[in-house]
């Protein structure tokens, strides 16, 4: 994804989700979208239903603090890191 291209990219990954709704992966990269065009609202709804069908997947709970940071709740985004690290606490991109 280029800068340019977030945009279709949450069009191309929402075709995607349409198409197999129950994979974790596609929210978590159309979450990542939705962060760099600043829709957070979004991001956190697609973080939230992505966990919802995979709690071990432990990007979207990177994602989930990284969309809660940017919203200025701390507190909750040093709990979804810290969930992210009880699955994978070698994890180097949440510590």
């Amino acid at each position: 994804m280029t800068a340019a291209n977030f945009p279709q990219a949450i069009e191309e990954y929402s075709l995607s989700i349409w198409r197999n709704p129950g994979n974790a992966a596609l929210y978590s990269n159309r979450c990542a979208a939705y962060i760099k065009v600043m829709d957070l609202g979004n991001a956190l709804k697609d973080a939230q239903k992505g966990l919802e069908l995979d709690p071990t997947f432990v990007k979207l709970y990177l994602r989930l603090g990284n969309v809660y940071n940017l919203m200025k709740s701390y507190h909750k985004a040093l709990e979804a890191y810290d969930q992210g690290l009880k699955i994978d606490p070698k994890n180097a991109e949440i510590q």
